[in-house]
Order: C-alpha cells, then structure tokens, then sequence
C-alpha cells in the first residue's frame, strides 16, 4: 500500500511533493524496502514467538558448517533464478528486435501471467517447507504425499487461470490499455493472442516451479539447478528463436518456445521427485513400514 500510494504521489506531485517520473519509483521501491526490512527485524525482536531462538547471540563467531551449508544450498537457488530470468531476458530481447508493438505486447501480457504466477511461488515456499519438515522427520511417506498435493493442486490453480486466460483476455488486457483508443489496437490484439498461449505457458511454469520446491525440500538445489538450465537454454531459448524467426511464428512462437522449455522442465522436476522419493523409500523400508501404521 505504501509502495503504491508513495508511487503515485511522486510520479504526479500530489500532497506537494515534487513530480520525479521514473526515479521516484525507484526512489520509493528503495526506501520501502529498507523499511519493510527494519519492520520484520523490529517484529522479529519484540514477538514472543521468537523468544526461544538466540537469533543475536553467536554474531561475532561465524559457523564455518552453517555457512558451508548455506552456501551450497543457496548458491544453486539463486543460479535457478538466473537462468530462468535470464530465458524471461532473452525473450524480450526477441521482442524487440521485431518492434515496439511486439514488445509492448509482450510486456503486457508478461505482467498479467506474473500475477497469476505468484500463486504456484507461494504454494512452491508453502511445500518446501512441509516437505523439508517430514523429510527431517524421517516421515518419507508423508513427505511424497505432500509433494504430491502440492503439485496437483497447483495445476488445478493454475487451470482455473488458463480458463480466466481464455475467457476474458480482453478485459485483461483493457486494465493497461484503453481498447477505444485506435493506437493502441496492434498492441491489444497481440497481447490478446500472447495470453492464448499463456494459458499453457502458465500451466507448466506452475507445476515446475512447486516440483523444484519438492526436491529442495529434500536439500538438493543441485538438482533443480541443472534442469533448469538444460530446459530454459538447451530446449526453451533455442526452441523460442527458431519459431519466432526460423518458422516465422513472430511473438506468439517466441512465447510457445518458453512453453516449451517450462513443460520440460515441469516433466523433468515432476520426475525427478518421484524418483528421489522412490530411492528413498526403498533405502529406509522399516520407516516405511512404521509411517504406514501410524494413525492419520
């Protein structure tokens, strides 16, 4: 709420402010984040539910383990993120070599499957928890039946916003552009196609990325990191340019070619899952054996 309202305010000078434009924005996403981190630290002080946890004792003496193991589960999180915003990066450096309309479009509808995308990243952090707390456990059975809901529901959330793709794409594209306006007709009508092909595009980018928070619930972030990379640049950007420019497919083929690499990557985590669970499992049968006779 701050963030939007403080943007506003310095983007047309309301309450006297001066009118910064662009900079205000990041002048006000600056200081907002600042704050939202002092808020968080100040609750985590004060809050009674964090008074067991030493959070500030130990400081000044760095554990070599903790940050080993930080590190190693961190640093093939964040080169996940890379690789995938890296693909989001390449597409629309596709888009604007073919024109202003086309990346406009792109633009639009991206910020519309963003939105929608939060849902599978919420469920992805929600499940990598739960999994990470059975694993721990030693609850292995309860750990794949998790991973397993958490994947499916997903899907099911994310086949509710392909209906709302197909259905109302102009009424989407209309909260970023005026549809009376005739300059703006190009733009509308590609970024309505664009959301045709979002509705699978938004499919699979929500199965992979709840997967990838099954399997880093397991402590593997290698794992996700490697098929992310083979999916998004050995299958989605290649398979982007060649439709887009080779079969001159144009911005629709740009989008089925990340399509394509997400529904690799969906299958690829989705499997590789099962197949870590499965070892698992068959590793440990007397925990399997006596998860299976507790009562639910």
């Amino acid at each position: 709420v701050a963030n939007f309202l403080l943007n506003y305010a310095l983007i047309t000078g309301m309450f006297g402010l001066p009118k910064l434009g662009l900079m205000g924005i990041g002048l006000v996403t600056a200081v907002v984040a600042n704050l939202m981190a002092l808020a968080l630290a100040w609750h985590i002080r004060r809050h009674p539910a964090y008074e067991a946890y030493p959070l500030r004792k130990g400081l000044s003496r760095l554990n070599r383990q903790y940050l080993k193991e930080l590190w190693r589960l961190g640093l093939p999180i964040g080169g996940t993120y890379a690789v995938e915003v890296g693909l989001f990066a390449f597409a629309a450096l596709c888009m604007g070599t073919m024109g202003s309309t086309q990346l406009g479009a792109h633009q639009i509808a991206l910020q519309i499957v963003s939105v929608a995308f939060m849902v599978p990243a919420g469920i992805s952090y929600a499940i990598t928890m739960r999994i990470g707390q059975h694993y721990g456990a030693g609850q292995l059975l309860d750990a794949r039946l998790a991973g397993r809901v958490g994947i499916a529901f997903g899907a099911a959330a994310m086949l509710c916003f392909a209906m709302v793709f197909w259905l109302l794409p102009n009424q989407l594209v209309g909260l970023f552009l005026d549809h009376n306006n005739p300059a703006f007709r190009d733009v509308i009508n590609l970024a309505v196609s664009l959301l045709a092909v979002a509705a699978w595009f938004e499919l699979f980018d929500g199965v992979q990325t709840i997967a990838m928070g099954c399997i880093r619930g397991l402590k593997d972030a290698k794992t996700t990191f490697l098929v992310g990379l083979g999916c998004y640049w050995l299958i989605g950007a290649p398979a982007a340019w060649w439709m887009a420019f080779h079969l001159n497919w144009g911005p629709t083929g740009v989008w089925w070619g990340l399509a394509l690499g997400l529904a690799c990557a969906a299958v690829s985590l989705t499997l590789g899952f099962e197949w870590k669970m499965k070892r698992m499992i068959r590793r440990e049968p007397q925990a399997e054996r006596f998860e299976a006779i507790q009562p639910q």
